[in-house]
């Protein structure tokens, strides 16, 4: 066996070694914990205690419940008390037209949340703050009575302590506080949103199973329902067909490992993969060499041929290739040959360039033929050409 592969194993003896004397085993009944905020839900994040609240205090056959992703269903609704209840509730301009629709029908809206993201309204948030955990908190209703509430805290709860959301600010001060903090933090209040009234609480954790244990849930339903003069109650929660993530559900993570077989195939893919990596760690194919670029060796050429030149003093010769060149790109550019009788004229046309220039340079082209060519002439013969390749339309 490789000596890697026993480091591995030997690891792996070593954590689970760890686990069995570190961790304790224990039975403990099978209560979830989590904000489900579901209404046919026994755990403790569930709100199956307050549906049967509002059918014990409204009638069974006068409270209904939907899913659904909008509020089109209520169109033909009437007099009758809205209730949403969710971890976070989006209201974009949509969802915010079909509310006005509702109220202007005579129904009343409550919504039950720990955050809002209501198009419009960005001062309408929510929040915990760092020093506002307790174990108890005094509640008080505008003008009426006081609400000690104490949060349930289960035996696995890793903080002896729990907090409730609360409005943060209203700068645009159009909304009344019902309940309250001690410390003046509210969290309920009513108010209008893009024309309609609405009443907006900040604390669903009143309203689920686990503050039937808390001794005020009794008497915080009371102080809230007598607020509604409603006979009828339509409950709604968002189907979320289309999942927003970040909005007014758990992440797909959270909801996944909420669920047991996908829980343990998530584990199983992420061991799937550290396994994976651990033993494709080692290289398998040699390291592919880097070729060498290929070289232009034209300029090396031009460069050579140029030196051979000058050190045999062959100006003349020099100047043959310069004005084949020369011809060459006069023709390819602009169609034109030598014999032509215009051919100074028509290049000077359509090159813009000016014809004494062009007429000095075919000068000097021509008495490559017959006279010999110093230095001097050769350099002024090669600047009057490239001025004109730069200079030309």
């Amino acid at each position: 066996m490789k000596r890697y592969l026993k480091i591995i194993l030997a690891s792996l003896l070593l954590i689970v070694v760890l686990m069995a004397i570190l961790f304790e085993i224990k039975d403990v009944p099978k209560v979830e914990d989590r904000n489900s905020y579901n209404i046919e839900s026994k755990d403790l994040g569930g709100l199956q205690l307050f549906y049967g609240m509002l059918e014990q205090h409204y009638g069974g056959e006068n409270v209904t419940h939907y899913k659904e992703d909008d509020f089109s269903y209520l169109n033909e609704q009437s007099g009758s008390l809205l209730v949403v209840v969710d971890k976070t509730i989006v209201l974009d301009s949509v969802l915010q037209s079909e509310l006005a629709l509702l109220a202007a029908k005579g129904n009343e809206i409550l919504l039950i949340a720990n955050e809002y993201e209501v198009d419009g309204y960005k001062n309408l948030s929510t929040g915990l703050g760092f020093y506002e955990h307790d174990t108890v908190f005094n509640l008080n209703w505008i003008g009426e009575d006081t609400l000690i509430y104490e949060p349930y805290l289960s035996e696995s709860s890793l903080v002896p302590y729990s907090s409730i959301y609360h409005f943060e600010n209203d700068t645009l001060g159009n909304f009344e506080p019902l309940l309250t903090r001690n410390d003046d933090y509210v969290l309920f209040q009513v108010g209008k949103v893009n024309d309609f009234k609405v009443y907006l609480h900040s604390a669903p954790m009143l309203f689920q199973n686990k503050s039937a244990m808390s001794g005020a849930y009794l008497q915080n339903f009371g102080e809230t329902f007598d607020l509604f003069s409603s006979e009828k109650v339509v409950v709604h929660q968002f189907k979320n067909t289309y999942l927003r993530v970040g909005a007014s559900k758990d992440s797909v993570l959270q909801y996944v490992l909420a669920q047991p077989p996908l829980k343990y195939a998530y584990y199983l893919t992420l061991l799937s993969g550290l396994v994976y990596v651990l033993f494709s760690s080692k290289r398998k194919q040699k390291e592919v060499p880097i070729e060498e670029l290929s070289k232009n060796t034209s300029l090396d050429y031009v460069e050579t041929a140029s030196s051979l030149f000058m050190t045999q003093n062959q100006n003349a010769k020099l100047i043959k290739h310069m004005r084949r060149n020369f011809y060459y790109k006069v023709k390819s550019a602009y169609f034109l040959n030598i014999d032509d009788p215009m051919f100074e004229e028509k290049l000077a046309r359509k090159s813009k360039y000016p014809l004494e220039e062009i007429s000095s340079i075919i000068r000097q082209l021509k008495l490559a033929d017959t006279h010999p060519f110093n230095d001097d002439q050769l350099m002024r013969l090669y600047s009057d050409i490239n001025s004109f390749d730069k200079n030309r339309m």
